[in-house]
């Protein structure tokens, strides 16, 4: 069954003052994911897997749209010039430019894990939350396997599993 949400987005500017916040854009959009990136773009997942990318107007500054019929788990915009976007259920990860022009595609289907989370690290490498082993595994901007850790839940002393994962 697939999760979806209604958004409607709005987009607000915090000023670091003690005003309160000023709406600065509405992007009114049916959306599975919504997020921004530090060039104050923003970009919407569609139902149909469409990604749309807006300037910080609301301009549609461009769209992508993948040949698999593929849900999109999840986009990551920490590097505007490089867009990761991550396919959990065919274990795809497709790299976008700044325009959404494919750069690069990666079948992890050889890999004998079971992905259902990611992120990029500010030096190009891969964090993926394998699910099934409840461990994270370190790539390279290559997807060259360079580390995994241990038992999460032994090592946080909780039987969690994570929602999301973020580099800083």
């Amino acid at each position: 069954m697939k999760l979806s949400l209604f958004v409607s987005i709005i987009l607000l500017a915090f000023q670091l003052s003690a005003q309160q916040p000023k709406l600065k854009l509405t992007i009114e959009a049916s959306a599975t994911i919504a997020t921004s990136d530090a060039l104050h773009n923003y970009y919407i997942v569609k139902y149909d897997n469409t990604i749309v990318k807006y300037d910080s107007t609301g301009n549609v500054l461009s769209t992508f749209k993948n040949k698999n019929t593929a849900e999109v788990s999840e986009i990551d915009v920490s590097n505007p010039l490089e867009v990761a976007v991550y396919y959990a259920v065919i274990n795809d990860l497709v790299l976008l430019d700044n325009s959404l022009s494919e750069i690069r595609t990666f079948h992890l289907t050889n890999q004998s894990n079971f992905f259902s989370l990611f992120c990029k690290t500010s030096g190009g490498n891969f964090w993926f939350f394998d699910h099934s082993k409840n461990v994270l595994v370190l790539f390279d901007k290559n997807l060259n396997k360079i580390t995994e850790t241990g038992l999460l839940s032994s090592i946080l002393k909780v039987n969690k599993r994570p929602c999301a994962l973020k580099t800083y």
